[in-house]
């Protein structure tokens, strides 16, 4: 049966509270340092790119958004929603994030080709770089959902530790090389390479071929209703850096994705809030009393701590932009301004987000032995 109580039941909630609390400890503690770790490696980047370089590389990052939709299906979070971890259900779910970063890369493939005509060969060569990074990125989705399951925050901070800063460091020296977006790409590929790899280690997954018909329809039967959530999401966040490459050059569009880096810092500082709170939804959605108050108490933690953020880049964004990347990004100040109000509107929304999917509100099917508890 599953390990939480459940609304009835007379165990105490404490457990829990402390596990999720000791969690928000090693996670929060490991990603603050790793993205503060990780912000000043990507201002270095930026000096030694400059607007042209780091804007083809957006550019062409917002096209592969585009062939992205396939993550949308976000089958992790059908497998941290489900009330068992069944080996069947974790297989037949990697099979299938398998069969959708092949369709991906075969989409990419002709689109890559039109952005060479129009563009350059290097900008069509990325987006088939790219198209393979996705690749492992969704195969990590599984074990990553296993250590979620298992509240594993220790493994989970140590592999965001690494993978959040050892490719930055590495981009860093290849962007001082002189190898331009390219590293940016290398960073990405060595990125999820070593997020599936000590994923697969710290999880204890091991794929063992128990796919199954059952398995798939349910997790596609949720995951049809989470595109339906995320897919439209997915597409508009980058269709803005595609018009801006198309019409305006890799200065403009490297102008804006600076200003967009910086407004989103504080987003990214309370992501592992964000990223806990998916996970505790999940635990508590058969108890609306306890889930309502979680709701509560995220919301007003990430509410205090942004717009305070937002208000300096709001007043000083020509001094933010010079003490951080210099004055060859002074351009973008006047983005930076408006998009700091854009971005603690967006952080704002992460919560209710969480929830929707973490309470399992995407899921209009029929039971099924994978999402209901086993007694």
């Amino acid at each position: 049966m599953s390990g939480e109580p459940g609304p009835g039941d007379p165990r105490p909630a404490a457990p829990l509270a402390r596990r999720f609390l000791l969690g928000g400890a090693y996670l929060g503690a490991g990603n603050w340092l790793s993205y503060a770790i990780n912000f000043a490696l990507m201002l270095g980047i930026m000096r030694f790119l400059g607007p042209a370089e780091f804007g083809l590389y957006a550019f062409v990052f917002a096209f592969n958004e585009f062939l992205n939709i396939v993550g949308a299906f976000s089958l992790g979070v059908v497998l941290i929603q489900a009330r068992e971890a069944e080996q069947e259900l974790f297989d037949t779910a990697l099979v299938l994030l398998l069969g959708l970063g092949l369709v991906g890369l075969v989409a990419g493939i002709p689109v890559a080709l039109v952005l060479g005509h129009v563009r350059s060969p290097e900008a069509a060569w990325i987006l088939i770089a790219l198209c393979v990074v996705r690749i492992f990125r969704l195969l990590s989705q599984v074990p990553d959902a296993k250590l979620e399951r298992d509240l594993r925050y220790g493994p989970i901070t140590v592999i965001s530790l690494v993978t959040g800063n050892v490719p930055n460091a590495m981009a860093l020296g290849l962007a001082w090389a002189g190898l331009g977006a390219w590293s940016l790409v290398a960073r990405d590929l060595l990125t999820v390479v070593a997020q599936l790899g000590l994923s697969l280690a710290w999880s204890g997954y091991r794929f063992r071929f128990a796919v199954g018909r059952e398995a798939a329809r349910t997790i596609m039967a949720v995951a049809r209703q989470l595109f339906a959530a995320m897919g439209i999401g997915l597409v508009t966040e980058r269709v803005d850096r595609v018009a801006l490459g198309l019409f305006f050059g890799d200065v403009t569009t490297g102008l804006y994705q600076n200003a967009r880096f910086l407004a989103e810092t504080g987003l990214l500082v309370m992501r592992p809030v964000s990223r806990l709170s998916l996970n505790l939804f999940a635990k508590l959605q058969a108890d609306a009393a306890r889930l309502s108050r979680s709701f509560e108490l995220v919301s007003y933690v990430m509410a205090r701590a942004l717009v305070a953020g937002a208000v300096a880049l709001f007043v000083f964004p020509r001094d933010v932009i010079g003490l951080l990347v210099g004055d060859e990004w002074l351009d973008a100040a006047p983005m930076l301004r408006w998009f700091s109000l854009f971005a603690v509107t967006q952080a704002l929304c992460e919560v209710p987000r969480s929830l929707f999917m973490g309470s399992g509100r995407t899921r209009l099917l029929k039971p099924s032995k994978f999402l209901t508890p086993h007694f």
